[in-house]
């Protein structure tokens, strides 16, 4: 990664410029280079040598966090791969959506986790199950507000498949520069989308997925709220409108409406969430519909750009008991920060739950807990 810095730092100094354009520079070229079809460059030699080195690491996140890039007005604070990664251990699923994709590590972490599924540990090295008869598809969906995070998080992903899983399995891939609120009914703008793609839909209303894994922006100070207020006849702002700074009930609601009839949703959140009385409305929304199947305390500073306390909500829309799980890893920093995605992916260094501060209550009790927290 030290090698690609240093490159973006030279562009910096040679053009007279400040590296966080130099940054945007660097983005814009690679994603010229690859949808125009052009020569590649020395500068594209050593990005791909960085993937090839470090496979499914979000290594564009942290040459962003190196030279101050991420924007905190924004939200910007982008997920672990570790975290994401221990999420996804036990889905299932060939299909995701992440409409606050950031760098696009939830993408990469999809990826990695699909070849984890191809692959078999045999005498200490990692080798390919190649089934020719039958080849998987991943079917992956990314959106930001953002145009050059949307870029970044294209560039990532398509980069990790083509040199770790193309011989494996093929990749559906939509990016998308959308405002989640705004932009609800409004035509996507298309970033990427592969050839004979499958994702035929035309609106972020309608980009349903069986998996949603989300680290929505934390404390915008409006999110959208006159356009939430002009619009309570769509589904999600129906029965609750929340204020004008609280943007993570607005997420939370927009991600349970995209959620399918079997649908999961993983949402990173602000630790808040699981207490202040501003989520009290939503977080009796969740109950009520009997959607919380896990609440997970994460460490404290994994974040790169952050030091506020997170929390995990897993939603399903399925579920076969009024009990929900909660999960305490607040002193397992170290794991999240020592551990790589496909080493967890692939269970060498997974997790032994069974360790970890564990326990069930049904969903009345937890909902009169966090009520009585705020």
């Amino acid at each position: 990664m030290k090698k690609l810095l240093k490159a973006i730092i030279r562009i910096a100094d040679k053009k007279g410029i400040r590296k966080q354009r130099a940054f945007e520079l660097f983005v814009e070229e690679r994603f010229d280079v690859i949808t125009n079809i052009k020569p590649y460059t020395k500068l594209d030699e050593i990005y791909l040598d960085t993937v090839k080195k470090y496979p499914f690491e979000d290594v564009l996140e942290q040459v962003a966090v190196e030279i101050g890039y991420l924007n905190k007005r924004l939200g910007q604070f982008m997920t672990p791969a570790s975290v994401s990664a221990l999420l996804l251990t036990k889905a299932d699923y060939l299909e995701a959506l992440d409409y606050s994709c950031g760098t696009g590590v939830n993408g990469l972490v999809m990826l990695a986790k699909t070849q984890a599924r191809n692959t078999v540990k045999f005498g200490g090295n990692i080798m390919p199950l190649h089934n020719f008869s039958v080849r998987p598809a991943l079917t992956l969906h990314l959106n930001d507000l953002d145009e050059i995070m949307a870029k970044v998080a294209f560039l990532q992903v398509l980069a990790n498949y083509n040199v770790h899983c193309k011989q494996s399995f093929n990749l559906d891939l939509l990016i998308t520069n959308n405002h989640v609120i705004k932009d609800w009914k409004k035509p996507l703008n298309k970033i990427f989308q592969t050839n004979g793609s499958r994702q035929k839909f035309e609106t972020l209303s309608e980009a349903k997925k069986d998996l949603l894994i989300l680290n929505p922006p934390f404390g915008l100070n409006d999110y959208g709220f006159d356009y939430e207020k002009e619009n309570r006849d769509q589904n999600r702002f129906s029965e609750i409108l929340p204020n004008k700074k609280d943007c993570e009930s607005a997420f939370i609601l927009s991600a349970i409406d995209l959620m399918t009839d079997k649908g999961e949703c993983f949402m990173i959140l602000p630790e808040s969430c699981n207490h202040t009385n501003t989520k009290m409305t939503v977080r009796k929304k969740v109950f009520d519909k009997n959607l919380m199947d896990c609440v997970i305390a994460l460490p404290p500073k994994i974040f790169s750009e952050t030091a506020i306390p997170t929390t995990v909500w897993n939603l399903k829309k399925k579920r076969d008991k009024n009990k929900v799980f909660l999960i305490n890893l607040r002193e397992e920093a170290e794991y999240f920060k020592s551990k790589k995605s496909f080493d967890i992916l692939i269970s060498s260094f997974a997790m032994d739950f069974d360790k970890c501060d564990f326990m069930e209550v049904n969903n009345e009790t937890l909902f009169e807990h966090f009520n009585k927290a705020a």
